[in-house]
C-alpha cells in the first residue's frame, strides 16, 4: 500500500529522468550535466562535440544555459559552482 508520502514524490519529480534541481525552477538536463563534466574534465567543445557525436555549436549552446541557469559569470565560474553544489566532480 502507498503512503501519502509515496504518492507525494510520485507527482513532485523532476520532469526529465535526473534532472538536477537548482535554486528556483532552474533545472539541469541530463546532458547539460554530461557536457559540464566533460568541460569540467579539461575537454574543448570540439573534443566534446566529437565525443557526443553533436556539433560545437549544439556544446556552446549547452554552455551557454549552464552559465546562466547557475547564474555564473562564465564557465570557469560555473565549474566552480558546480564542484561546490555537487553537480560534477
Amino acid at each position: 500500500m502507498s503512503t501519502g508520502r509515496d504518492l507525494k514524490s510520485t507527482f513532485y519529480m523532476p520532469i526529465v529522468k535526473n534532472d538536477k534541481p537548482l535554486n528556483g525552477n532552474k533545472v539541469l538536463s541530463e546532458r547539460e550535466v554530461e557536457v559540464f563534466q566533460l568541460a569540467a574534465n579539461g575537454l574543448s567543445n570540439k573534443e566534446i562535440a566529437d565525443r557526443l557525436h553533436v556539433c560545437e555549436d549544439t556544446i556552446e549552446s549547452h554552455n551557454r544555459n549552464l552559465v546562466a541557469k547557475l547564474e555564473a559569470s562564465n564557465m570557469k565560474h560555473a565549474v566552480a559552482i558546480g564542484i561546490r553544489k555537487k553537480i560534477i566532480k
